[in-house]
Order: C-alpha cells, then sequence, then structure tokens
C-alpha cells in the first residue's frame, strides 16, 4: 500500500477509557518513535465496540488483501457482478482511488 493515503497500518486496538461517561476504544498506529497516532474511536456499547475497534484496526489488511484477491481474481474470471462489488468498496474505502 506505498500509494495509501490514509494511515498506514497496521493499527492497534488500545485500552478503553471513560470519556465524560461514554466507554471509548480507542485504534491506532505506532510510529517508529513510539508515539500511538489515535486515527479511530469505536463506540457504543462496550462489546459493540471491541467489535468495531476490530473490524476498523483491520481495515489497512482487509484492504490490502481485497485488491490483492481482485487482481488474481481477475486474471482466471475476467469481470462478474462480485468483482463489480468489491471494486466498488475499494473506491468507497478510498475515497475514489483504486
Amino acid at each position: 500500500m506505498s500509494n495509501a493515503k490514509h494511515t498506514p497500518g497496521p493499527w492497534e486496538i488500545g485500552p478503553d477509557f471513560d470519556n465524560d461517561g461514554t466507554r471509548e476504544v480507542p485504534i491506532g498506529h505506532r510510529l517508529t518513535s513510539g508515539f500511538v497516532l489515535t486515527v479511530a474511536v469505536a463506540l457504543g456499547g462496550l462489546k459493540e465496540q471491541q467489535e468495531n475497534a476490530r473490524l476498523i484496526a483491520a481495515a489497512p489488511e482487509l484492504l490490502e488483501a481485497l485488491r490483492d484477491t481482485l487482481d488474481a481474481l481477475e486474471c482466471w474470471t475476467g469481470s462478474d457482478v462480485r468483482i463489480g462489488k468489491a471494486r466498488a468498496a475499494i473506491l468507497k474505502a478510498t475515497g475514489g482511488a483504486q
């Protein structure tokens, strides 16, 4: 993902914390300096927060895997509806950039 415009992965889930009565789960990227750059915060019920945090933290790897898988599939199958859905998901995740 060398041309990525988002915060690079891997992203990690931090410990949940209380923000004025709302439990939040931070998702961040550890920089080489050791500082963790927060990229997102999962909200909702505590169990739901943990599930959301895992999904969000996996986003960079999911995007890369989807791109790689599509490249391989198109060699075998050509274009079909499922590949179109996957390409649409990539466009949504990247703001229009493949």
